[in-house]
């Protein structure tokens, strides 16, 4: 393992090999029964939620309210149990696919890696799992009616309760982001003070994608086990029986008998 600090923006960086050397890593890093959190992404891309990159008809916080508001009038009489408060509402709507002010993560330090490894990366990049270690006051568990998503200046950590089968599965967490009324924007995590301590970056080269997700597929960490529907069921067969193109020269020692 190489560990790398950037000093300029104030967290850790790691470079792992293999699957032994990222648990390793944790071994070393999580020293503690705190909470832990980890986001993998096949790409270096900025911790930004998804409604800072999109193209906004109107000014940034109304089209959010005016998506969000729509989305929980007409998505009412398809979601059971009914959300109890806006967090509720507002992970089911990031579930579905409506930019919001959540990003993703999880309680699952191997789920991370595999979504970093999942599928190739086209551009030979190297991918990253971020690991975040939280303080208590960051962590929202049971927020009430009164408290809302949309307000205060901080962000948050979101430990939601289990508002569908694929957060089950996934032991899904969301950091949950605000709006800088100073820069007109949503601020990166890693610029933000989540970086001084809390925030370790996990980098994994692309051409070592192939061999961490044989090594996580042999653990029971694939498409099937984090998907539990048609859906991850399909996933899993296509990467039993078929090679991705970063497999094409590396023809992986299959742990089960084809036939």
């Amino acid at each position: 393992m190489v560990l790398t600090r950037v000093e300029q923006v104030q967290y850790l960086i790691w470079q792992i090999e293999s699957l032994r050397d990222y648990i390793e890593l944790l071994e070393e890093t999580l020293l503690s029964n705190g909470l832990a959190i980890f986001r993998g992404q096949s790409h270096d891309w900025p911790l930004v939620p998804r409604v800072a990159t999109v193209n906004h008809s109107l000014p940034v916080l109304e089209n959010e309210r005016l998506m969000f508001e729509t989305f929980c009038r007409e998505a009412f009489p398809f979601v059971h149990p009914e959300p109890a408060n806006e967090w509720e509402w507002l992970a089911v709507a990031q579930h579905h696919g409506l930019p919001t002010r959540l990003l993703d993560w999880s309680t699952n330090a191997l789920g991370a890696l595999w979504f970093t490894v999942r599928s190739p990366s086209p551009a030979e990049e190297h991918g990253v799992v971020w690991l975040m270690i939280p303080d208590e006051q960051d962590v929202v568990k049971h927020p009430d009616h009164a408290a809302s998503p949309f307000a205060g200046e901080m962000t948050e950590v979101y430990l939601p309760r289990h508002v569908s089968g694929r957060v089950r599965s996934q032991e899904g967490a969301f950091t949950v982001h605000k709006f800088s009324e100073k820069t007109g924007t949503f601020v990166p995590l890693e610029e933000t003070p989540f970086r001084n301590g809390k925030l370790i970056k996990i980098q994994v080269p692309a051409d070592r994608f192939p061999f961490v997700r044989h090594d996580l597929y042999r653990c029971g960490v694939h498409a099937g086990s984090l998907f539990p529907d048609v859906t991850g069921v399909a996933e899993r067969i296509r990467n039993q029986y078929l090679l991705l193109e970063d497999e094409l020269d590396f023809p992986p020692k299959r742990p089960w008998n084809l036939r």
